[in-house]
């Protein structure tokens, strides 16, 4: 029982050594585009409204066509 606990631990351990690199790797990226946004919105937030409102937009609608497939 103590060796398969052990080795349950091991393979986790071995787990978080592979993941834990890509997920720091993750959140620092993140964190870079979330700074590029605010800068973005700071310099030109009338652009940023623009895109939201067109993205918005589009993606409504795809979501209006979508629901008429499934009804």
């Amino acid at each position: 029982m103590e060796a398969n606990a052990a080795r349950s631990g091991g393979f986790a351990k071995g787990i978080e050594d592979r993941v834990g690199p890509r997920l720091e790797q993750a959140r620092q990226t993140l964190s870079r585009l979330d700074e590029r946004i605010v800068d973005l919105a700071r310099e030109r937030p009338g652009t940023l409204l623009l895109g939201a409102l067109a993205l918005g937009f589009v993606l409504g609608k795809l979501a209006s066509r979508r629901e008429g497939r499934w009804t």
